[in-house]
């Protein structure tokens, strides 16, 4: 084999091979870091939202193949093997979508990552199928996975500029990433902690997580439609209950010496980061009770958004993965 053969080998290794993913994860994070510092995007505005969602794309999603792993079907192995290979060329593609304004430029760009967020979409139906048991944590894993495909659907209307049922451009871009981090982020949490605590509370919110996060959408369009709140509201407080449990858990978890040292800081860190922001969530499901007019889509972007994504779901997921 020839030298250029050799580095050729190489290059398809590091993108294809799932025992590469390491590699991939901390070249995804240093271009999102990179964008960070030349962007410098304001925690409050539209664009720090963009980067939240590309950072899913780089990091958080990718972990989750780790743990999607395709049962007795040759045909999912390759798909899996092929997200592997594809997941870091298509959060680059979807960071340059971001950079260009809305339309078809810009559509054609995020399509790798749409096409990502199917794949995933068909290897949790394909788990889903084929699983022998309906384990709640294997049950996360699976729709957590599935429900990333509604996120694509969100992010194709944002980068073309469509507004399905009138929603304003803002709501749009916060339900695809509503469909990047709450799902899968959370119920994969959900899903590790009740596979490491097998009690009944921690199966109850690893299935909690996976029902109550499509019911927190139904009810902001049912308010959108009718102005009648109370879905909306109760969908909230459901999630952010679950939420709460899923991260009392992992404080639990950290009291075993089993587990490495930086595993059980990185645990603490996400779960105190995840009581935050579901405490946040819970007062704006409240809002037309409590009376927060504070609480807008801004306040809940720089700080709701930040802790659920930086210190919560990538804390968390790299706390298990390593």
């Amino acid at each position: 084999m020839t030298w250029g053969q050799t580095m050729w080998q190489r290059v398809l290794d590091i993108f294809l091979s799932p025992n590469r993913l390491n590699l991939r994860l901390v070249l995804g994070m240093l271009l999102w870091l990179a964008l960070l510092i030349f962007e410098k995007p304001d925690l409050g505005s539209r664009k720090w939202g963009e980067f939240l969602l590309i950072l899913a794309a780089l990091l958080v999603v990718p972990i989750g193949l780790t743990w999607l792993i395709p049962l007795n079907d040759g045909r999912i192995q390759t798909l899996w093997r092929c997200l592997h290979g594809l997941h870091l060329p298509a959060g680059i593609l979807l960071a340059v979508s971001f950079s260009l304004q809305p339309g078809m430029a810009a559509v054609l760009s995020a399509v790798p990552w749409i096409g990502v967020l199917f794949g995933l979409f068909l290897l949790g139906l394909s788990r889903l199928i084929n699983s022998h048991s309906w384990d709640a944590s294997e049950l996360s894993f699976d729709i957590g996975g599935m429900f990333t495909i509604i996120g694509g659907a969100w992010l194709v209307c944002d980068r073309s500029a469509y507004r399905p049922f009138g929603f304003d451009s803002e709501i749009v871009l916060l339900t695809a990433i509503h469909f990047h981090y709450p799902q899968p982020a959370l119920p994969l949490a959900a899903g590790l902690l009740a596979q490491a605590e097998p009690r009944w509370w921690t199966k109850l919110s690893a299935l909690g997580t996976i029902v109550t996060v499509p019911l927190v959408a139904a009810g902001i369009t049912v308010t959108h439609f009718t102005n009648f709140m109370n879905l909306e509201s109760l969908a909230a407080s459901l999630l952010s209950l679950f939420g709460i449990v899923v991260a009392v858990g992992q404080l639990f978890l950290i009291r075993r010496t089993t587990l490495l040292i930086i595993t059980r800081l990185g645990l603490a860190v996400g779960a105190l980061a995840l009581m935050g922001a579901m405490v946040l969530s819970l007062l704006y499901g409240l809002r037309p009770y409590l009376q927060l007019r504070e609480l807008d889509i801004p306040f809940m972007r720089k700080w709701h958004g930040s802790l659920g994504a930086l210190a919560f779901a990538a804390v968390t997921l790299m706390s298990w993965y390593h």
